[in-house]
């Protein structure tokens, strides 16, 4: 799954040998930090999203829940106050 908030773009999958974790991975680490502050951040320089963070599922799926709980916005591009992480979410072309 793919989570672009406000603050971060993170894609969560199932760990592959453990199933109650959940893998949450990002490109950027402050992005992991942001919404997960007390994980653990592993790097793999050769991985696609070089940043990853092994987390407990119920603890994602209540961080998602009080993420959705948040949203104060009617747009949700213009709620992103950092405008280097805005551009990209408005131009697929830019990476």
């Amino acid at each position: 799954m793919w989570l672009f908030a406000k603050h971060g773009f993170l894609s969560i999958v199932q760990h592959r040998n453990q199933p109650s974790v959940l893998m949450v991975r990002a490109r950027v680490a402050d992005d992991i930090r942001y919404y997960f502050p007390q994980a653990q951040i592993l790097v793999n320089d050769a991985a696609d999203y070089r940043y990853c963070a092994n987390i407990r599922r119920g603890d994602v799926v209540a961080r998602i829940a009080a993420i959705t709980a948040a949203i104060d916005y009617d747009k949700f591009k213009p709620a992103i106050d950092d405008h280097d992480r805005r551009a990209p979410y408005t131009n697929p072309q830019i990476e």
